[in-house]
């Protein structure tokens, strides 16, 4: 259980420094509609991207499959745990106050790098409060690597008993 966390732990650091400096110098060199296109492109594959990596990391055994579903939600929750820790850190610093910048919640924004588009989306046509998004996004890595695990599990079960 604690290698699968480290594992996805460490797959979401590296996929969020990837996401932020690529994001950082495409935004900054590319014109408004590839702009549009970059973030239909993110809001589709990151989410994806956690499905599959949670579906080959265990069909490859490189997650170790635990023998009930909770626990294998708990084997790759620490990418979640360390997101709401980050967002109560956020928030007993600065509280839900917001900049016309919003950089005193950058640490949350960096840490959700791979949702962010979503979270931007939400946010502009109100569905929720921004802070509360930032919240709940906080636990959806964890959700999406939890549901490929099921979902490899599904399959090799499937296929044992065909």
């Amino acid at each position: 259980m604690i290698k699968n966390n480290i594992i996805a732990f460490v797959f979401h650091i590296v996929l969020c420094i990837l996401l932020t400096i690529s994001g950082m110098w495409f935004f900054n060199n590319s014109s408004e509609s590839n702009s549009i296109f970059a973030t239909i492109l993110l809001i589709i594959l990151a989410p994806l991207v956690y499905l599959f990596l949670g579906y080959f990391f265990t069909k490859y055994n490189i997650f170790k499959t635990q023998n009930t579903k909770l626990k294998n939600l708990i084997s790759v929750s620490s990418i979640s745990v360390i997101g709401v820790m980050i967002w109560i850190f956020c928030y007993a610093t600065v509280g839900f106050v917001q900049g016309d910048s919003g950089m005193e919640w950058i640490l949350n924004i960096i840490y959700a790098t791979p949702f962010i588009t979503t979270m931007s989306i939400l946010s502009d046509i109100n569905i929720i409060n921004v802070f509360l998004e930032m919240f709940l996004l906080a636990f959806l890595p964890s959700i999406l690597l939890w549901i490929g695990i099921e979902l490899s599990v599904y399959r090799k079960g499937k296929k044992a008993i065909n």
